[in-house]
């Protein structure tokens, strides 16, 4: 398979210098995935997928472990409308520790728009 090279790429890089949280969000199989993926491998940190059931799972039952287990590396959080309260927590970390770079999420839903997540993200995305 050919690789696709993504122009908000650099805008990407850009923000997760200067932004807490990085949201990617796009229609369904345009590549947010394998962006994310080549960030990650770029900068270095780790990625985690919630279309993976055990990793959702795992996220459900202990979301502060699951956002907070390595604070220094950048999190990068794929598919995570598939576990919308993650998106109160993850307000609370970044609001106690307010280092930049420290999450990036993608995802094929408008975070503001899923009923469940009760709170946005505004000012720290």
């Amino acid at each position: 398979m050919d690789h696709i090279s993504r122009n908000v790429k650099e805008r990407i890089l850009e923000a997760v210098e200067d932004t807490r949280i990085v949201v990617s969000q796009g229609a369904r199989q345009v590549g947010e995935t394998t962006l994310a993926r080549e960030i990650v491998e770029e900068v270095g940190g780790r990625f985690v997928t919630l279309d993976d059931s055990i990793v959702a799972c795992g996220a459900r039952m202990d979301p502060v472990g699951f956002l907070d287990h390595d604070p220094d590396r950048l999190l990068t959080v794929d598919e995570v409308q598939r576990v919308p309260e993650l998106v109160l927590v993850l307000k609370l970390i970044v609001d106690r520790d307010k280092r930049l770079g420290r999450f990036l999420l993608t995802g094929s839903a408008n975070l503001l728009n899923i009923p469940t997540v009760g709170d946005s993200l505004a000012g720290r995305t």
